[in-house]
């Protein structure tokens, strides 16, 4: 989805971050990282991939305590850029969709204008629409697809390319039978 040519993107993985000790860990909802190879990972390891640049956690209700505390605190020690939170119902977080940008070693608040969305570092613009975070790319303004909606084009794309072939078919059997009465 971006410039960059290695990007990680993953969602609900397991982030380790002290080599040697498996019990310290957390689960971000969404990771990426520019400068790693998009490639299946069974789990995340900082040491070897470097922290992410932006984690988006979606919060609820058995989540909001630890979003806005253990896992804020947690992803700024370890240098993440910048962190979202959301809360798709608008429940749990005042406003809805809050981000924090990494500045030394602790995270400020960034007014986010809902109506024009917010930009991030990474060159993503990211809109709240309904109970839906979306995501665009900053500077041609494409919206990114989720699975489903990219698999809904892909069967559209393919319907358009069977109706092309059948079309080119037809014209090829008309010349044929045009040709055929001119002899």
């Amino acid at each position: 989805y971006s410039r960059h040519s290695d990007v990680y993107v993953s969602g609900n993985i397991v982030l380790f971050f002290e080599e040697g000790n498996p019990t310290v860990h957390i689960s971000p909802d969404v990771l990426v990282t520019l400068g790693a190879p998009p490639a299946a990972l069974q789990s995340y390891k900082t040491w070897e991939l470097g922290a992410p640049n932006l984690v988006i956690e979606v919060t609820s209700r058995s989540t909001k305590t630890r979003d806005i505390g253990m896992k804020k605190g947690t992803y700024a020690a370890l240098g993440v850029q910048e962190y979202l939170l959301f809360d798709p119902q608008a429940e749990y977080l005042k406003p809805r969709f809050k981000v924090f940008r990494l500045q030394g070693e602790e995270y400020e608040q960034v007014i986010v204008n809902l109506e024009s969305g917010y930009q991030s570092l990474l060159g993503l613009t990211f809109h709240v629409l309904d109970d839906t975070l979306r995501i665009s790319e900053t500077a041609t303004g494409r919206l990114l697809l989720r699975p489903f909606e990219q698999a809904a084009r892909a069967e559209q794309e393919a319907a358009r390319a069977e109706q092309e072939a059948a079309r080119a078919e037809q014209e090829a059997v008309q010349k044929a039978r045009l040709v055929e009465q001119l002899r």
